[in-house]
């Protein structure tokens, strides 16, 4: 269904799918998916963006086609310390991350001290404070309490009709006509074909726990560097009070609003929202020197 690849790297004693796309020498935006998606999510921003940046878009262990122990931390911070490893291995010093629903959990643990590499935040319909897991979310926690049913659940289809096609992904876009059905199976595919993913999967949701970014909500008072909050008006999970909270905390945060959106921004809206990150990236990347070489080329250079 695309153009470019996915790839694979070794970090920390996992097995990373990312996307690696762009300017390798230019100014990296590292996009972070959600739940229940992967990296395949922000595949036409990509596509919109990486003739001009160096972007990095890896699948959260869990989700997508990432491996590991299973006894590897599946926690937000877990996935964190992943994606630090991997901009680690890649040799970026300074990085705009981009975060959807869990990924902008991870985005924000990255940009309140979890990295150093962090130039700037952008939060697209995410998960902060108390306002996750959603009920649907907490449902599937219930059924991967036990790991017997939930092998069973998802060989039935429970898992993609309860928690995934129908009040998933259907019930996350404002128009159904914005995700099609060969999308969805791209997000199921990897659970559907392999039992190790779907026993990550289970990890994951077991360690879902809003408590990890309830603590940080008095770290996003004290952030200092550019930040975006951007939401999709009709948001059936996370509505837009949350994105007011958030824009209201973060000092100097820029909120925009996207009419007629659900929560699948970069699926319904994935060429506006490419062009707020385009215009967001000048400012951060033309706010903030860099760390590397003061030859190498610079944000617009051919």
């Amino acid at each position: 269904m695309l153009a470019f690849p996915k790839r694979f790297l070794a970090v920390d004693g996992a097995r990373i799918a990312h996307y690696n796309q762009g300017q390798g020498n230019g100014p990296c935006l590292l996009l972070l998916h959600g739940f229940p998606t992967s990296s395949f999510l922000w595949r036409d921003v990509i596509t919109a963006l990486r003739r001009r940046y160096h972007i990095i878009a890896p699948d959260l262990l869990g989700l997508g086609d990432s491996s590991g122990p299973l006894d590897r931390d599946h926690s937000l911070r877990g996935q964190a310390e992943l994606v630090e490893g991997l901009l680690r291995l890649y040799k970026v010093d300074d990085v705009l991350v981009v975060g959807h629903d869990i990924g902008g959990g991870v985005a924000q643990l990255l940009a309140t001290g979890l990295s150093r590499r962090v130039r700037g935040l952008a939060l697209v319909s995410s998960v902060a404070y108390d306002n996750w897991p959603v009920d649907i979310v907490r449902l599937l926690q219930r059924l991967a309490a036990w790991r017997p049913v939930w092998h069973a659940s998802v060989r039935a289809g429970m898992t993609r009709t309860l928690g995934f096609a129908d009040s998933g992904f259907r019930r996350g876009v404002k128009l159904a006509a914005n995700l099609d059905d060969q999308a969805i199976e791209e997000y199921l595919r990897p659970h559907r074909l392999s039992v190790s993913s779907r026993d990550h999967l289970r990890r994951l949701l077991l360690s879902l726990d809003s408590r990890e970014t309830a603590a940080m909500a008095h770290k996003l008072r004290r952030m200092d560097m550019p930040a975006m909050v951007l939401w999709g008006s009709d948001d059936a999970f996370l509505p837009i009070r949350w994105a007011r909270r958030l824009s209201a905390d973060i000092p100097g945060a820029v909120l925009r609003v996207l009419g007629g959106c659900g929560h699948f921004v970069p699926e319904e809206r994935a060429g506006e929202l490419a062009g707020h990150l385009e215009r967001f990236a000048r400012q951060v990347f033309e706010r903030t020197p860099t760390r590397r070489d003061a030859d190498r080329p610079r944000f617009g250079a051919a």
